[in-house]
């Protein structure tokens, strides 16, 4: 969680430097360690709130807890998650918004959500089947009968963000990368659309810094991963229409915020509350 004191200083540094800062998250925040765990996520929520975030999709991990608590989850998040791919059987509109649109200057920015299609049978599948055991919610999963599936369901949100003014479409995806092609993975996704400036990728836990895609219409699509539990802090830099990214080791970034380490050491001693019973003697 001290990445995330480390994240809020170089949010503030980079604000000295630049007109226009943004943070994002491709998922996977709420769970993975003790204080996300033992708090259901509540305490992790509390952290990016101090940081202030753009944009943020959702992880499979944050079904973890069960959809009922998820929505308890982004009651309490000051920015609303994105998820294009998540829908109830049947409706036409997703359960959460597609995408959100971000202004900077005189430049619009649209984030538009992505989650693992493997969530529905990696994450407590029963939250998502009702009580005869068929399943009332999807992520648009690519299958034999509908291969195109979940890429339709995004090429038609990338197509709305520009037509709601966007200038650049970035994707925040949690679906992964395989060097060995072994399942489908963010750049099957990028070479099945286009209209993607930039991927924002997570759950492979991969290490990426820098990768161009090739599009379906023959363009580069930037994409860029930061591995778990920050490893690195990922920066874009967008400026004249071109686009860069970079990781930064998070553990050789030593400026901290103040405001987040009382937040941290206020839920850590909360925690030890907890974590300091007596459960057993022997």
């Amino acid at each position: 969680v001290e990445g995330y004191s480390k994240l809020s200083a170089m949010k503030k540094e980079l604000l000295e430097q630049h007109n226009y800062v943004g943070v994002v998250s491709s998922g996977d925040f709420i769970q993975g360690g003790t204080l996300a765990a033992a708090s259901r996520g509540s305490y992790i929520v509390e952290l990016m709130n101090l940081v202030g975030y753009d944009a943020v999709t959702f992880g499979n991990h944050e079904f973890d807890y069960e959809l009922e608590r998820l929505l308890e989850i982004v009651e309490l998040m000051n920015t609303k998650p994105v998820c294009s791919n998540f829908s109830e059987i049947g409706k036409d509109t997703p359960v959460f918004d597609p995408y959100v649109i971000k202004t900077y200057g005189d430049i619009d920015i649209a984030y538009i959500g992505i989650t693992t299609p493997e969530t529905l049978t990696t994450s407590s599948p029963a939250q998502f089947k009702d009580e005869n055991g068929d399943y009332i919610y999807t992520f648009n999963q690519n299958n034999e009968e509908n291969k195109t599936r979940l890429y339709d369901t995004v090429q038609e949100n990338i197509d709305k963000a520009y037509l709601d003014g966007a200038e650049y479409v970035i994707a925040l995806t949690h679906v992964g990368y395989s060097e060995i092609g072994d399942f489908e993975d963010v750049t099957d996704l990028v070479e099945n659309v286009s209209g993607l400036n930039v991927v924002l990728d997570a759950h492979s836990h991969s290490v990426i810094e820098g990768m161009n895609v090739v599009d379906k219409d023959g363009d580069n699509v930037l994409v860029s991963s930061t591995g778990t539990k920050f490893e690195h802090i990922g920066k874009l830099t967008i400026s004249n229409g071109e686009f860069k990214t970079e990781l930064i080791k998070t553990e050789e970034y030593t400026k901290t915020d103040p405001v987040v380490d009382e937040c941290i050491t206020k839920i850590t001693e909360e925690q030890a509350v907890v974590g300091n019973r007596v459960i057993g003697e022997a």
